[in-house]
């Protein structure tokens, strides 16, 4: 494999050491428990910097070997490895550590990866982090841990993994963020998607937000949704930002 995150972290080049690979000088075999599992880096390169940093093997990542890292070496972990991480290690991970992960480790996360977090690990992701979740993986964000996402959260996703929500997670978001979404992630959300937040969701929105909808969004909304509008929200609908 190629050479992973030294120093700052980062992904490229091959003057890390192995050490710095998993975040933390002077790890042995016998104190980190990837290195445990996965076996000894290759000789010498833990000693000598200007070797290859030492990449572990995805499938040593078992669930009780993720709760023995820390969330600095987590941080440094190659993002092409913590894009192979098994379903179980994903799941261990925990919300303290989950802040540490760096946005392009979650950028090659696929759909079904993303799907293994507990909401409780992406709920304590910052916008920031959001961001770096591709198109294609924001399907996998169960409805369970968008129910917990503010506003902020939501609106650090792309617009375009915004407009790949399906309604059912869409149902999920809470009054709370609703009404703290900004215009710009409204216009995202396909208008599927629009038609399936909780009437309570819209009503939460005010006249600003709501005039952000487009004709498409707004032909598509249902009735209940519609009702639980007061007469000052539904006129929102008639001068669009």
């Amino acid at each position: 494999g190629g050479g992973g995150g030294g120093g700052g972290g980062g992904d490229g080049g091959a003057g890390g050491s192995a050490a710095g690979a998993i975040g933390g000088g002077g790890i042995s075999p016998g104190t980190n428990p990837i290195l445990a599992v996965a076996g000894p880096p290759p000789a010498g390169s833990i000693a000598n910097p200007a070797l290859p940093a030492w990449l572990p093997n995805p499938a040593a990542f078992t669930s009780q070997a993720m709760a023995g890292i820390t969330p600095s070496q987590l941080s440094t972990l190659n993002s092409s490895v913590f894009a192979q991480l098994p379903p179980a290690a994903l799941s261990a991970l925990s919300p303290s550590q989950a802040q540490a992960i760096r946005p392009a480790q979650l950028a090659l996360l696929p759909a079904a990866s993303v799907s293994a977090l507990r909401p409780a690990t992406i709920a304590a992701l910052n916008p920031g982090q959001f961001g770096g979740f591709m198109p294609s993986a924001a399907r996998g964000i169960s409805p369970s841990a968008i129910a917990q996402l503010s506003g902020d959260q939501l609106a650090g996703l792309r617009p375009a993994s915004l407009a790949k929500l399906l309604p059912s997670q869409a149902r999920a978001i809470s009054p709370d963020a609703a009404a703290d979404l900004p215009a710009a992630a409204l216009k995202a959300l396909a208008p599927a998607a629009l038609a399936g937040l909780r009437p309570s969701a819209l009503a939460a929105m005010s006249t600003r937000q709501l005039s952000a909808f487009s004709p498409l969004q707004i032909s598509r909304l249902t009735p209940s949704q519609l009702r639980a509008l007061s007469p000052a929200q539904r006129a929102a609908f008639t001068r669009r930002s």
